[in-house]
């Protein structure tokens, strides 16, 4: 299937399930009588409308992510699918200012609630945990393959620290779970950018594996390109001052699944950044 094909699958699944319908009217009347309960200042007619438009919006989201894990679990055996949508529609609610006319106040600015839509993005491991238990079906190439990536998370940020001079306690990284040595820390840390692109390789052969019948190797294959992004990736500045952040491991996930929807629709990384206006 083309990611158009699996995109409108999904959102078809969710625009018919009448359960999720009924989940986005109580949260709609709820919105509604929390304006209602603004206007008035009715603190507790207010207080419980907040606590039925979260319920409303948690059960809704819930139910989402369930639809949506079953119906990728049904159009392939594999992650590609999952990878190609990336994410699905929620809801959630936000608040906007608007100006009106108040009895012996004109032009009036309030705060309004409103229902809004919300992008969820797919959990690559929670899904593949999900369709081996329920679904009966690893969708992961290799059981190991989030535990590569949190491992090779933990290595890139500690790379990061030490391109900059940095202690892992003032790179601001999370103590990963490097016990079991899939990727070690020469695999990544001080690592040519050949030897990194071998070990992002052997990543992306856990995550996703379609064998190419001319080579006998995968045919989702990283680039140099790829190692660049993945090492930009590992570490952010931070808001404190000379403070790296590193990247958190459902973010490495993310990244992972970034590099290999790059590979699977020969697109390109973009950038962008916000230029300096002319003074």
């Amino acid at each position: 299937m083309t990611q158009k094909e699996i995109i409108t699958k999904i959102e078809e699944a969710i625009n018919t399930s009448a359960t999720l319908a009924g989940y986005k009217t109580t949260a709609e009347a709820a919105i509604k009588t929390f304006n209602e309960a603004a206007d008035t200042n009715d603190y507790k007619a207010r207080a419980k409308a907040q606590k039925d438009m979260d319920e409303a919006i948690a059960s809704y989201a819930s139910d989402a992510k369930g639809i949506v894990w079953n119906t990728l679990g049904e159009v392939s055996d594999n992650l590609l699918p999952a990878i190609l949508a990336y994410d699905y529609p929620v809801i959630g609610y936000k608040d906007e200012k608007e100006t009106v006319d108040l009895p012996g106040v004109e032009n009036a600015i309030i705060t309004v609630r409103k229902l809004s839509e919300k992008r969820q993005v797919i959990n690559l491991a929670r899904f593949d945990a999900y369709a081996e238990k329920k679904l009966g079906k690893r969708m992961s190439a290799d059981a190991n393959a989030w535990s590569m990536i949190d491992e090779l998370n933990y290595w890139l940020i500690k790379r990061a620290a030490n391109e900059v001079g940095a202690e892992m306690k003032n790179a601001y990284a999370y103590q990963a779970n490097t016990t079991t040595g899939h990727i070690k820390s020469a695999d990544v840390v001080g690592a040519s950018n050949t030897k990194l692109l071998a070990t992002l390789q052997r990543v992306i052969d856990a995550v996703l594996y379609v064998e190419n019948p001319e080579t006998k190797k995968n045919k989702y294959k990283a680039t140099s390109h790829d190692v660049r992004y993945l090492d930009r990736c590992a570490a952010s500045k931070d808001r404190a001052r000379c403070t790296l952040k590193g990247s958190k491991y459902t973010d490495m996930m993310d990244v992972i699944g970034n590099v290999i929807f790059r590979i699977a629709t020969e697109s390109d990384y973009r950038i962008t950044y916000k230029e300096q206006k002319s003074k």
